[in-house]
């Protein structure tokens, strides 16, 4: 219904007008009708109208609400009761989900009443097929894009720790040892690995291993600077890379990890003996990542070679 046809149904200028009762009206359209009350309670609805809401309704919330959550129906009541124009609206059906285009225009139901005391609403049922096939779209768009995010978050973390995994980290390093030479700057890697770990399986159970790989991560995110990267290598293993930071930073840096991890700093419980071996090593001009990870798991098995439970370097030889 255009706005032009609901003045004519409002106007008190024409003995016409007078002369038509709600009834008549609703007879009078071919498209679905629905007459409401001030408060939405259903007054009157043609044949049309109860077979796209799917039978008898006393009250229009019962079946509908509006699209724009923002705003309720009884607000768009109000509206349309003190406004002499018809205002387009989108109803989502509340059983189906399918989405409504309408027109909604306050009447007299009473060709006597002075005042508008009834609303009129239209459904326009030609674009309901087009709209439906749009929202439905947008929602396999927004699943669509969910399912990517959660694949390429799952491409780059580790799916039990949270950490970076081992493909985003070698990819990053790579690109960081080639920056550190470019422009000559300082950077250490090391290799942090559980000590015991099969036996904390054997001990406790696979569950609680991972519960420990879990903390681990936790602990050394929490631990790490801004600039510092932090990644699981592999197994129990995890990798740590140290910009601006010379081997002796690094030593202190990795030796209170390793103190805070032997004092029982990882949060678990009840909790678990933990030691851990770090190797370190200082990028040399030129290093490719393959020959700082190896020189970093040199000194690691140093470390766990010579008793476990301490930092070993690997030093640079000239």
């Amino acid at each position: 219904m255009t706005s032009s046809n609901i003045s004519t149904y409002q106007s008190s200028d024409t003995a016409t007008t007078m002369a038509l009762s709600a009834e008549h009206i609703i007879k009078a359209l071919q498209s679905p009708v629905i007459l409401l009350s001030p408060d939405g309670q259903v007054l009157n609805i043609n044949n049309k109208a109860q077979a796209l809401v799917g039978g008898p309704v006393t009250h229009l919330a019962d079946v509908f609400m509006l699209s724009n959550q923002k705003q309720t129906l009884q607000t768009l009541y109000s509206r349309v009761l003190a406004s002499t124009a018809a205002i387009p609206c989108k109803l989502v059906h509340a059983r189906t989900n399918d989405i409504y285009t309408a027109v909604i225009s306050s009447i007299r139901s009473n060709p006597d009443s002075r005042r508008p005391d009834a609303i009129l609403l239209q459904f326009d049922t030609r674009l309901h097929g087009v709209t439906s096939k749009i929202m439905q779209l947008n929602q396999s768009i927004h699943e669509q894009a969910a399912i990517m995010r959660k694949l390429r978050n799952e491409g780059l973390h580790d799916t039990l720790t949270g950490l970076k995994n081992r493909r985003y980290v070698q990819s990053v390093l790579e690109m960081e040892c080639r920056l550190a030479t470019r422009h000559k700057s300082l950077a250490c890697c090391a290799l942090l690995d559980i000590d015991h770990f099969k036996s904390v399986n054997d001990t406790h159970g696979h569950n609680r291993g991972d519960d420990l790989l879990k903390a681990l991560g936790r602990f050394l995110l929490s631990e790490r600077r801004s600039s510092d990267i932090v990644g699981r290598w592999g197994g129990e293993e995890f990798v740590l890379y140290f910009h601006d930071t010379d081997i002796d930073q690094c030593f202190t840096l990795c030796d209170e990890i390793r103190q805070k991890i032997n004092e029982g700093a990882l949060s678990l419980e009840p909790p678990i003996n933990c030691t851990v071996s770090i190797g370190i090593t200082q990028l040399d001009s030129g290093d490719t990542l393959s020959e700082l990870i190896n020189r970093a798991d040199c000194a690691l098995y140093e470390a766990k070679e010579s008793g476990r439970n301490k930092v070993c370097s690997a030093r640079i030889e000239n």
